[in-house]
């Protein structure tokens, strides 16, 4: 609640105010007035310390000198020790502020004192005997209690060396601190100071003043801690107990390798301001007797002259607010001229307040009637408007607003609306992440002045009631009298269908945009009207040579041959708004070469014109290469015949031969044979083993011949042989060349395993051929092998091809010539080993050709082989694509 006071109260302020400063210049006074007293206290204190400590001096510099000549003397160095004794005694009764003198040897034994006492005494623990013999000097010790004279006393000590140098001990002389003591009271100290003599730990020596301590005793904690300062500057410390502050200062005497002695003073800051502080309370308390003087008749005074009439003219204005007020009345005459003013003009002025409060009623009535009016429109608008105050509150909000965002009431209700986070409102930008920062809301933005136009985000938090909507809103400011912001009203809208739907037509454009450029083929768009060009991609301007600008400026005829303009025109007459056929055209480029093109179009508006878009697709070359191709297929025909004939002469010059083969030749083998048996047979008494064993050898290789000229004329037949593509059941044929293969060599126990149900299309008679030589070399390779065995099979293939294989466990061979397997007269093991020509494989190969199909071997040397072959059924090739294997 805001505080007020009344005018009594603000004249008696009035004569605070103006005692005010005399209270600050009596302050200052008296704080300058306590400056000065403590600086002529310190000086004080800094003068004390430095007489004393000028004392302290002496008093060492005396024991030094003392110590230097007793130490020279014949009673000491001649180590007599009742004359040592003698000696110290009598310095004892000279000078009886010492309380000992004494002779300590090397090991810190007592062995000559001035005192009486003759017991034995160690002191080899003090200080000043461990500084004395490792420094070779004068030294000064701290607080004791004499272990020979039992009284407190500080001792100097000096070592004491013989004729040849070498250390005899120590001399000491024990400081009675009790005289010392008594010495330094008689020092005059001024009132309220306290001076103390102390060691280098602090303890007390002797002291004297307002707070002297005992000797031993320990001084203020504060004065203890300056006393490490080794500073003689007076400082101000803390008393220990009852929190009063002090000046002290603090000197050390004495070097720090001998020893030292602190001389400090202290003084009680609360007796050196004590006159002053009492002056300053005598003259407050004067001041403030004049100052109640004063406000008890500033009180009177305000009282009878201002605040009564005041008063009177208050509950004048109280009936005038309650329509109370007799203008007829005249107020009495006042001793101030103000105040009869005052009352004159208030009546003058409630007069006219009475006149314009029955204006102010028809006008109120009359506003009714419009507000009423403006609230029926307001009401019934079908965007959402929303009046906001100066801070952002919503003070009007019509339905429609509340439709679009129905948590504006708790908003309202709850929080600040300025301060509400865009996340608590759910207010994003239109992707869908980002934020929008605060100063960017319409409301915001029309508080500070700005006109707001359509601006759109997205909303999904308390102000849509969590459903997410597209918003577009516009803002203005709404000015009061004084041109000041008086708030803003807001217009909204819910769009969110119609921006998705616009999002979606942005897609399909950017995406036909973009396949319209990146298309690698000629596009161009042309007003079906005027056939002008509207817009072309990059790969037309490449492909024709024309600037993007030059192809704006033209039409369809200026690529097109004068000579194929008409039958453009009709084209284009009859296409219409359907989709044109494919069709090939010539076309001009920049250059003047004629392409042939081929065309599709489709309708389209474009920016509100109608339009076609159209793909080129270059086909010269493919023209080209169609009409080069029917003239080589022209030219092929008539060399296909002619190889035709050549081919048809071919194989009647290797009938010839095969006949030739098979009659010429093999008539001079039978012959060669015929006599060869003759002599075996009629002469073989009369020959000898030698003569026999050649003529065997030369019925073998005769009959080896016939063989070889056979396998010839089956391979010549293999290749000319037309195909007759049939079912074949392999399995049934693989068993009947098994039998006939035990028939042939009864004396080889094989065993073979033929898989059933193996079918395919083919040549029979050729299938059987492959199976024969595949088999019978199997048959044949196993000769030598304990157990041989043989399968016939098929395994699983892809490419609608049938792999049917025949494996043994016989001799194999070495891959590395699989290559010669499948060439005639190539053979991988001598005739000595196995018999046979080389014909087989290669006959194999070249029936599997003509089937279409391949052949492969797989084997190692002692064990076995495998060999494979494909067939692709219905399919003819006279030779295979690819090597075996």
């Amino acid at each position: 609640m805001k505080w007020t006071f009344g005018l009594r109260t603000a004249l008696i302020l009035l004569v605070l105010i103006a005692v005010v400063p005399v209270f600050g210049v009596v302050i200052q006074s008296s704080l300058a007035e306590q400056k000065h007293r403590i600086e002529r206290a310190e000086a004080g204190l800094h003068s004390l310390v430095d007489l004393a400590a000028a004392y302290q001096e002496q008093l060492i510099e005396g024991a030094r000198q003392m110590l230097t000549a007793v130490a020279h003397a014949p009673p000491v160095y001649r180590n007599d020790p009742q004359d040592c004794e003698r000696y110290f005694r009598d310095l004892r009764a000279r000078y009886p502020r010492y309380a000992n003198f004494g002779l300590l040897d090397t090991q810190g034994r007592l062995t000559c004192r001035a005192v009486g006492d003759q017991r034995e005494v160690q002191v080899a623990d003090r200080g000043y005997f461990k500084r004395a013999v490792g420094n070779g000097e004068f030294s000064i010790g701290d607080y004791q209690v004499g272990r020979v004279t039992g009284k407190p006393s500080i001792a100097f000590a000096m070592p004491v060396y013989r004729e040849d140098q070498s250390l005899r001990g120590v001399i000491f002389l024990a400081l009675d601190l009790e005289r010392a003591d008594e010495q330094l009271r008689k020092l005059a100290t001024p009132p309220g100071t306290s001076l103390f003599v102390t060691d280098g730990t602090g303890t007390v020596l002797a002291s004297t003043g307002t707070e002297a301590a005992a000797v031993g005793g320990s001084v203020l904690e504060p004065l203890r801690q300056a006393m490490g300062l080794g500073d003689a500057r007076p400082r101000l410390g803390t008393r220990p107990a009852g929190d009063a502050a002090h000046l002290y200062a603090v000197r050390r005497v004495g070097h720090p390798r001998e020893g030292q002695v602190l001389v400090s003073a202290a003084l009680s800051r609360a007796d050196v301001l004590a006159p002053t502080v009492r002056r300053l309370y005598l003259q407050l308390a004067a001041l403030l007797a004049i100052v109640l003087l004063g406000a008890g008749a500033a009180w009177a005074f305000g009282d009878r002259v201002l605040a009564a009439p005041l008063d009177r003219l208050l509950r004048r204005v109280g009936a005038l607010q309650r329509e109370e007020l007799p203008l007829d009345a005249q107020p009495a005459p006042r001793r101030i001229r103000e105040l009869d003013e005052l009352d004159e003009r208030f009546n003058t002025m409630a007069r006219s307040l009475i006149q314009r409060a029955v204006e102010r009623d028809g006008a109120l009535a009359e506003m009714q009637g419009q507000k009423s009016l403006l609230t029926s429109v307001f009401e019934s608008l079908a965007e959402g408007v929303l009046v906001a105050d100066s801070r952002g509150y919503y003070i009007h909000v019509n339905a429609a607003a509340l439709q679009i965002a129905p948590g504006i009431p708790l908003i309202n209700r709850e929080k600040d609306p300025l301060d509400v986070s865009a996340r608590e409102y759910g207010f994003f930008q239109l992707d869908g992440r980002t934020l929008m920062p605060a100063w960017d809301r319409p409301t915001v933005r029309a508080l500070r002045g700005e006109r707001v136009d359509r601006q759109r985000f997205l909303c999904r938090g308390v102000w849509t009631a969590g459903v997410e909507k597209i918003i577009q809103a516009s803002a203005r400011p709404l000015l009061g009298a004084d041109e000041e912001s008086a708030g803003c009203v807001l217009v909204l809208s819910d769009i969110t269908a119609t921006y998705r739907a616009e999002e979606a037509l942005r897609d399909s454009e950017h995406r036909y945009r973009t396949l319209f450029e990146a298309n690698p083929h000629p596009m161009w768009v042309f007003d079906t009207q005027t056939l002008c060009f509207l817009t072309v991609n990059d790969a037309a301007v490449n492909h024709y040579g024309y600037t993007r600008a030059e192809f704006l400026s033209m039409s369809l005829d200026d690529i097109r041959p004068p000579e194929e303009l008409p039958a453009l025109h009709d084209h284009l007459a009859t296409l219409g708004s359907e989709a044109g056929r494919t069709r090939v055209w010539r076309h001009l480029r920049k250059d003047g070469a004629v392409i042939l093109v081929e065309v599709s179009s489709h309708a389209l508006d474009f920016d509100g014109r109608p339009a076609r878009m159209v793909l080129a697709h270059d086909v010269t070359g493919r023209v080209r290469a169609r009409e080069a191709l029917e003239q080589l297929n022209e030219t092929l025909e008539q060399r296909v015949a002619e190889r035709t004939r050549d081919l048809a002469l071919a194989n009647k010059e290797l009938e010839s031969f095969s006949y030739s083969v098979s009659h010429d030749l093999r008539a001079p083998l039978q012959v060669i044979d015929g006599f060869g048996k003759a002599l075996l047979t009629r002469h073989a008494t009369e020959l000898d083993g030698k003569a026999q064993h050649y003529l065997s050898r030369i019925r073998e290789n005769t009959g080896q011949m016939a063989q070889l000229i056979d396998d010839l004329l089956s391979l010549s037949r293999v290749s000319r042989t037309p195909l007759r593509v049939e079912p074949v059941d392999l399995s049934a044929r693989a068993q009947q060349i098994a039998e006939g293969l035990r028939a042939r060599f009864p004396h080889q126990q094989v065993a073979v395993d033929i898989e059933p149900g193996l079918s395919c299309m083919g040549d029979a008679g050729l299938l059987s051929v492959v199976l024969e030589n595949l088999m019978g070399n199997a048959w044949k390779f196993s000769r030598g092998v304990e157990q041989p065995r043989i399968r016939v099979g098929r395994r699983p293939a892809t490419g609608g091809e049938a792999v049917f294989f025949v494996a043994d466990n016989g001799a194999g061979f070495d891959m590395t010539y699989r290559d010669k397997l499948f060439t005639a007269f190539q053979r991988l093991h001598s005739d000595r080993e196995f018999e046979g020509t080389g014909i087989g494989l290669a006959t194999v190969l070249r029936i599997v050709s003509r089937h279409g199909g391949r052949v492969a071997a797989e084997s190692a040397p002692g064990q076995g082989a495998v060999f494979e072959f494909t067939l692709k059924e219905g399919t003819h090739h006279e030779h295979q694509s690819h090597s075996p294997g």
